[in-house]
């Protein structure tokens, strides 16, 4: 029990008090609270000073009216409790004073007041007390300038782990719709919008730039290669050219041509008669040069001697008109292959003339290569038939060459093919050039999201999305508990 208050400090009118020097009975011994104590004073000699002090045991702290260097110490059992810890005691201590009344029963002082619930009777009542103490100690404490503790500190934890996640989340969202939206139409140097010579679109926008995403990121989209972007950047450069002029098939027949040289090369000249100086074929066409180079009855050039009637009929039946007519026709057919090879020489391909797109189909025929293998056959006829015409009196087998006519048939087909294609191009040269747009648009997204790890940002966001709801549920779990909670002591 209350033994007796010790010491009184700077409270009101109590300056300096102190019991055993003040509370002593008749022969001098200090005097203790007993079970039922009655004080009595008149007004304003500190009675309701001393309830106020009493009531600091049960509600912690002393009214604000008094200074703050006020003191007091009161001696309960063998225990002194002062008013730093005023609450540092197992009593159970209730003061009924006009503070009491202020706060509880504050009606007569304020139109708004009411009566709160400061005692309760009966066992029932007990018991549901004990229920509601029971919930509030759960609930813990949720007062301004004080730590939270029970179901308020969860729901408090619960609150800061859902912004946080929200926090983190619309952090990663803001990067990704800037960076976005920056590629779409926020920066003048690497935005698509700026660029529509290239991409095609100077109303492009962050909405449009969802669209292309969607469109790569589709798995039937495969992006441009190097090389078709960039045989699609010169498309965009292309203007409209003139139609390119077909090439006519050459007339030349290569097994025309092979028969003929098959006849002279293994033509068989027979001697009607035989001069015996001439023992090799230096010698048989420096003769017949120089029957050529000399008239009957002319001296020899060479030996200053007449030309007999007799050696003048030698020669002519060694050199008849069948070695004449021989050699005119090798030459004129030598004068055709070479006529022939002057066409193909003539074959050419300007390039320039053609849309960008067709320029390495072009390529892909090879000219070059078909002039080569086609001339290579016919320079083959020519130096047989060469060989023939020095070699007149020998026997000889022809040595076919392979055939590349064929070649040159298809190539020439093939090219005529390209012209076609290319003067059809025209025509079709802005939609096309409006397609190369769009796919290149479409290849710049695509770079775009793997540099700035679009599909691995995307993924985070959804895991920060799981986790946001994951928090946001617990807190929910939380308010609703602590809602319930406050409902029921409201209800009991």
């Amino acid at each position: 029990m209350i033994k007796k208050i010790k010491s009184i400090n700077k409270i009101a009118v109590y300056e300096d008090f102190d019991w055993d020097k003040s509370i002593k009975n008749k022969d001098g011994t200090v005097e203790e609270f007993k079970k039922v104590n009655i004080l009595f004073g008149r007004n304003y000699s500190g009675k309701t000073t001393l309830s106020r002090i009493i009531r600091t045991l049960e509600t912690g702290s002393i009214s604000e009216k008094y200074d703050n260097d006020k003191k007091f110490s009161i001696l309960i059992d063998d225990k002194v409790i002062t008013q730093e810890h005023p609450l540092d005691h197992t009593k159970v201590i209730r003061v009924f004073n006009e503070d009491f009344v202020r706060e509880n029963i504050s009606f007569p002082y304020n139109d708004d007041g009411n009566i709160k619930s400061f005692a309760i009777m009966g066992d029932s009542n007990n018991e549901i007390q004990n229920k509601i103490g029971d919930i509030i100690t759960e609930l813990g404490i949720n007062e301004e300038g004080k730590d939270k503790s029970g179901l308020y500190k969860d729901q408090e934890i619960a609150n800061e782990l859902f912004n946080q996640a929200n926090h983190f989340l619309e952090i990663e969202e803001k990067n990704l719709n800037d960076k976005l939206s920056n590629k779409a139409s926020g920066d003048r140097k690497t935005s698509i919008k700026y660029k529509p010579d290239l991409y095609g679109d100077q109303n492009y926008n962050i909405k449009k730039l969802h669209d292309d995403i969607k469109v790569v990121l589709a798995d039937d989209y495969t992006p441009l290669s190097e090389e078709d972007k960039d045989q699609k950047i010169k498309l965009l450069r292309e203007t409209t050219k003139n139609a390119v002029q077909s090439m006519k098939n050459l007339n030349i027949n290569f097994d025309e041509l092979l028969i003929k040289s098959k006849s002279l090369i293994e033509k068989e000249v027979i001697k009607k008669e035989n001069i015996t100086e001439l023992i090799n074929n230096d010698l048989i066409n420096w003769a017949k040069r120089g029957k050529e180079l000399h008239q009957k009855g002319d001296r020899c050039a060479f030996c200053g001697n007449i030309i007999s009637d007799a050696r003048w009929a030698s020669l002519n039946n060694y050199f008849d008109s069948t070695i004449d007519v021989l050699e005119k026709n090798i030459d004129a057919l030598i004068s055709e292959l070479k006529n022939n090879q002057q066409q193909i020489d003539s074959i050419n391909i300007n390039t320039n003339l053609f849309y960008s797109y067709f320029q390495k189909k072009l390529e892909n025929l090879n000219l070059q290569t078909v002039k080569d293998n086609v001339k290579n056959a016919i320079t083959a006829l020519e130096e047989q038939l060469s060989e023939k015409k020095a070699n007149l009196f020998e026997s000889k087998k022809i040595n076919c060459p392979n055939d590349f006519s064929n070649e040159l048939s298809q190539f020439i087909n093939a090219y005529n093919e390209i012209v076609t294609e290319n003067n059809s191009y025209s025509a079709e040269l802005h939609e096309k050039q409006r397609n190369a747009k769009r796919d290149l648009r479409l290849r710049e997204v695509y770079d775009f999201l793997n540099m700035i790890e679009y599909k691995k940002t995307i993924k985070k966001i959804e895991q920060l999305k799981l986790e946001k709801t994951k928090k946001e549920d617990e807190k929910k779990s939380k308010d609703n508990l602590i809602n319930l909670k406050e409902k029921e002591i409201i209800k009991l």
